[in-house]
């Protein structure tokens, strides 16, 4: 964990150990996951450059 506020948490990881979905499946076994979301700088900056390149 690398944030908390309350009962938002913040997490990183290392998708050559563990993929996302590993790490959301693991996750949801031990809590209820009401909300979220995943950031990964690298998919936005691929997504700029795809919007960039095809429009």
């Amino acid at each position: 964990m690398i944030k908390q506020e309350g009962k938002r948490k913040w997490l990183q990881f290392n998708r050559d150990v563990m993929s996302a979905s590993q790490l959301i499946s693991q996750i949801s076994e031990l809590y209820e996951i009401k909300d979220l979301s995943i950031q990964d700088p690298e998919i936005e900056v691929m997504i700029l450059q795809l919007s960039i390149f095809c429009c």
